[in-house]
């Protein structure tokens, strides 16, 4: 079990690292595309960090707190600029898949540790 967990873990933090980059990615493409075409409702929402875009017009602490809270909003509630059929929907949807394989590479990781630890902790015992 302990060459098993330990490969489960290393996958799995490996799947967890590139998917999480790829959900920011994407990510980064919405904000950046309410900066460019709804620039009065990117104000409203606070300012959200995107990509290199918006980044001269941030202010560090709370453009982040702007793009958590923004993230949290818009995946059970897209706002009405974010039309089904436009780029910025399909960013949207990107990110929320690459976010949920992030997720799942967690997990993995989660249970290859437990999976080596339990059986170090076997193989110790016994």
């Amino acid at each position: 079990m302990t060459i098993v967990g330990f490969c489960l873990m290393f996958v799995g933090l490996g799947v967890a690292f590139w998917c999480s980059a790829l959900a920011n990615r994407y990510w980064r493409a919405v904000v950046d595309y309410e900066f460019e075409h709804h620039q009065a409702e990117w104000i409203s929402d606070g300012r959200p960090t995107g990509g290199r875009i918006t980044r001269p017009q941030l202010s560090f602490w709370a453009s982040d707190v702007a793009a958590t809270l923004a993230a949290g909003r818009w995946i059970f509630s897209p706002p009405n600029w974010l039309s089904e059929a436009g780029p910025a929907a399909r960013a949207r949807r990107g990110s929320i898949r690459w976010g949920f394989g992030a997720l799942v590479g967690m997990f993995t990781a989660i249970l290859g540790g437990y999976l080596f630890f339990r059986g170090a902790l076997l193989a110790s015992a016994g």
